[in-house]
Protein backbone atom coordinates (compact mmCIF):
# COMPACT_ATOMS: atom_id res chain seq x y z
CA UNK A 1 0.00 0.00 0.00
CA UNK A 2 2.94 1.87 0.63
CA UNK A 3 3.90 1.66 -2.85
CA UNK A 4 0.63 2.79 -4.21
CA UNK A 5 0.47 6.04 -2.03
CA UNK A 6 -0.89 5.16 1.15
CA UNK A 7 1.21 5.37 4.03
CA UNK A 8 -1.26 4.16 6.89
CA UNK A 9 1.87 5.44 9.93
CA UNK A 10 0.32 8.90 8.92
CA UNK A 11 -2.96 8.28 11.38
CA UNK A 12 -1.05 6.37 14.01
CA UNK A 13 1.63 9.28 14.15
CA UNK A 14 -1.48 11.95 14.12
CA UNK A 15 -3.05 10.17 17.09
CA UNK A 16 -0.10 9.82 18.84
CA UNK A 17 0.84 13.77 18.40
CA UNK A 18 -3.18 14.49 19.90
CA UNK A 19 -2.75 13.39 22.61
CA UNK A 20 1.31 14.22 23.43
CA UNK A 21 0.00 17.52 22.95
CA UNK A 22 -3.36 17.50 25.16
CA UNK A 23 -1.00 17.11 28.00
CA UNK A 24 1.49 19.88 26.82
CA UNK A 25 1.35 23.11 28.61
CA UNK A 26 0.49 25.78 25.95
CA UNK A 27 2.58 29.22 26.22
CA UNK A 28 1.10 31.99 27.82
CA UNK A 29 1.72 35.73 27.60
CA UNK A 30 2.56 37.79 30.75
CA UNK A 31 0.21 40.61 29.13
CA UNK A 32 -3.44 40.28 29.62
CA UNK A 33 -5.71 41.76 28.12
CA UNK A 34 -6.87 45.69 28.53
CA UNK A 35 -10.34 46.77 28.03
CA UNK A 36 -10.99 50.63 27.08
CA UNK A 37 -13.69 52.30 27.76
CA UNK A 38 -14.08 54.95 25.19
CA UNK A 39 -17.05 57.27 26.93
CA UNK A 40 -16.17 60.75 28.09
CA UNK A 41 -16.54 61.20 31.75
CA UNK A 42 -19.23 62.77 32.83
CA UNK A 43 -18.63 66.15 34.57
CA UNK A 44 -21.84 66.73 36.33
CA UNK A 45 -21.06 64.51 39.15
CA UNK A 46 -18.57 67.72 40.33
CA UNK A 47 -21.84 70.12 40.04
CA UNK A 48 -23.53 67.67 41.95
CA UNK A 49 -21.15 67.34 44.94
CA UNK A 50 -21.24 71.18 45.04
CA UNK A 51 -24.93 71.87 45.35
CA UNK A 52 -25.26 68.89 47.89
CA UNK A 53 -22.89 70.85 50.23
CA UNK A 54 -24.66 74.30 49.67
CA UNK A 55 -27.79 72.34 50.88
CA UNK A 56 -25.98 70.50 53.96
CA UNK A 57 -24.54 73.82 54.66
CA UNK A 58 -27.93 75.25 54.89
CA UNK A 59 -29.78 72.45 56.75
CA UNK A 60 -26.61 73.26 59.27
CA UNK A 61 -27.74 76.98 59.65
CA UNK A 62 -31.15 75.77 59.99
CA UNK A 63 -30.65 73.06 62.55
CA UNK A 64 -28.33 75.50 64.73
CA UNK A 65 -31.36 78.24 64.72
CA UNK A 66 -33.58 75.68 65.90
CA UNK A 67 -31.05 74.39 68.72
CA UNK A 68 -30.74 78.44 69.56
CA UNK A 69 -34.39 79.68 69.21
CA UNK A 70 -36.58 76.43 68.63
CA UNK A 71 -38.77 75.78 65.36
CA UNK A 72 -41.37 78.87 65.77
CA UNK A 73 -38.21 81.18 64.80
CA UNK A 74 -38.22 79.57 61.56
CA UNK A 75 -39.02 81.74 58.70
CA UNK A 76 -41.69 80.42 55.78
CA UNK A 77 -39.26 79.48 53.70
CA UNK A 78 -36.68 77.61 55.84
CA UNK A 79 -39.91 74.95 57.26
CA UNK A 80 -40.27 74.66 53.84
CA UNK A 81 -36.70 73.70 52.49
CA UNK A 82 -36.90 71.83 55.08
CA UNK A 83 -40.05 70.05 53.96
CA UNK A 84 -38.79 69.29 50.51
CA UNK A 85 -35.56 68.24 52.15
CA UNK A 86 -36.82 65.65 54.89
CA UNK A 87 -38.59 63.75 52.10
Amino acid sequence: MLQNGTDLSTVVSRSLDFFTNLFRKKPTTPFKKVHKNYRKPVEKTASKIIEKDKAQQQIDEILDKISQSGYDSLTKEEKEFLFKVGK
